[in-house]
């Protein structure tokens, strides 16, 4: 019998697919919010870049290997208040005759709401969901960032006339900024955990850059004039909804942050950022466009998945042998 070497490393373990493929689907929502900004459509189709991304996250969470077929796994505490926010899509729909913008924003909480429904079926019990569903978020905080910076440098008329136009391709008010202003948050929560790797921080700078840039190009029309619609039946209404899905949802994501107390920082970011964007919602109006609802229907999916996933296990370090240990190992041979 040979003595145990105090230098022996053990064999890593292979590294599983399904982590990696997950992560890309997560992602391409993210992506495919920030084409849709540049209102570039899917080729030879006319189609949104959300809708294919929600037709595929769909398809892989049904036909995948190790496919959620249970009905409790597609079932959320939110159901209830998803189903009111399209139902009332639906109506105002009706209330504007088929008007343009509304026929989008249908169209939108339709995709994200397959998106969510995907994702935390398929997400939901296993121990990396909820730190997927992160990605998305620096994701465009990085991008909106970056591209804020890019047209800054053709002036600051440059950097509002992209805006408006992403905005027109999202059919939002203003939704580039809350956009950047939710995800930014967000990524600041991430990136002020002790481990958390220098990326997100990285996010987080450029989203901080954007918004203050955004904000002197205009910015957010944070007033009080929005509560001048209140009296609107179908504006109220809208308002009602949004406050009753937010509100619980920023709730929920605080208290996360006792039970899964390694990731205080970055639930207590969601949280934030939820309370933001109804603030936003209510002196800013409730149009925040596709950005700013993809983006909170990635929330609800991380809160979700949260509450259920299973934390993940620490890595298992051994633990190099003393010299008194090795001793009596070698005496043991």
């Amino acid at each position: 019998m040979t003595a145990l070497s105090p230098h022996r490393i053990a064999p890593a373990p292979a590294v599983a697919l399904w982590p990696r493929f997950a992560a890309v689907m997560v992602c391409m929502v993210a992506f495919a919010v920030l084409l849709d900004a540049w209102d570039r459509p899917v080729p030879t189709t006319g189609m949104l870049w959300l809708d294919l991304v929600a037709v595929l996250t769909l398809g892989w969470s049904l036909l995948a290997p190790g496919a959620p077929l249970k009905l409790d796994s597609w079932v959320t505490p939110f159901d209830g208040r998803v189903f009111a926010a399209l139902a009332l899509a639906i109506l105002d729909l009706f209330h504007t005759h088929g008007e343009g913008t509304r026929i989008a924003w249908l169209h939108q909480m339709l995709s994200a709401t397959v998106c969510y429904y995907a994702l935390v079926a398929r997400l939901r019990h296993q121990p990396r969901g909820p730190d997927l569903l992160w990605l998305p978020f620096g994701i465009v905080a990085f991008v909106l960032g970056l591209r804020a910076v890019v047209s800054m440098t053709s002036g600051i008329v440059a950097l509002a006339r992209a805006a408006d136009l992403a905005d027109a391709a999202w059919a939002a008010d203003f939704g580039v900024a809350k956009t950047l202003v939710f995800a930014t948050i967000v990524c600041a929560g991430r990136a002020s955990e002790q481990a958390a790797p220098p990326y997100w921080r990285f996010a987080t700078w450029f989203g901080a850059v954007g918004c203050v840039l955004h904000g002197l190009a205009g910015g957010i029309p944070l007033e009080t004039h929005a509560l001048m619609r209140l009296n609107e039946p179908m504006y109220f209404s809208t308002m009602v909804v949004t406050l009753l899905v937010l509100i619980p949802l920023t709730r929920s994501a605080w208290l996360l942050r006792r039970e899964r107390a390694d990731e205080a920082p970055r639930w207590a970011g969601l949280a934030m950022g939820f309370a933001t964007v109804a603030f936003m919602g209510v002196l800013g109006g409730a149009t925040g466009g596709e950005g700013v609802r993809v983006l909170a229907v990635l929330g609800g999916a991380a809160v979700v998945v949260g509450t259920d996933a299973p934390k993940p296990l620490a890595p298992i370090v051994p633990a190099l042998p003393t010299e008194k240990s090795a001793e009596r190992m070698s005496r043991a041979a």
